[in-house]
């Protein structure tokens, strides 16, 4: 378990850097050439934010790449279930680390009334940070399980 954290964190920071190189100072991929959908149950009430094309291809390349163990060996729920709570860690860790480690966007920011495309809050984090967390520790918790 050690290593899967250690490995997630990683992960985390690396894709942080070069979010922070490609958006800058403007987070949610702001003024990136992409398409950005604004309208509709997704952007509206599940993301609270416009739903890009960047973010599409960012996570699906995620998806792909975590998925990669599974030409080697055969599929199973339990490392299925792995795969998904590091993927969720990692949308924490990583918007996490886009503030503290961005020169552009510095971390004092780090709240609600600063950072538009985070729209719901529990206390001092994003709503997302909490429930993506807490499915994670029930997928790590459920992938030990017989």
């Amino acid at each position: 378990m050690t290593i899967l954290i250690l490995y997630t964190l990683i992960l985390s920071l690396a894709l942080a850097i070069l979010e922070i190189q490609i958006e800058g100072p403007n987070g949610w991929a702001e003024k990136l050439p992409c398409w950005k959908k604004k309208k509709g149950i997704i952007p509206e009430k599940l993301i609270g934010a416009p739903l890009t094309s960047y973010h599409l291809a960012l996570m699906g390349f995620l998806i792909i790449i975590a998925h990669f163990p599974f030409v080697f060996i055969d599929w199973n729920i339990s490392v299925e279930l792995q795969i998904i709570a590091v993927l969720l860690l990692i949308s924490v860790i990583e918007d996490f680390f886009w503030f503290v480690l961005n020169p552009k966007f510095p971390y004092k920011k780090f709240r609600e009334k600063e950072i538009w495309w985070h729209t719901h809050w529990i206390g001092p984090f994003p709503a997302y940070y909490w429930i993506n967390a807490f499915a994670a520790i029930i997928m790590l918790y459920l992938s030990l399980c017989p």
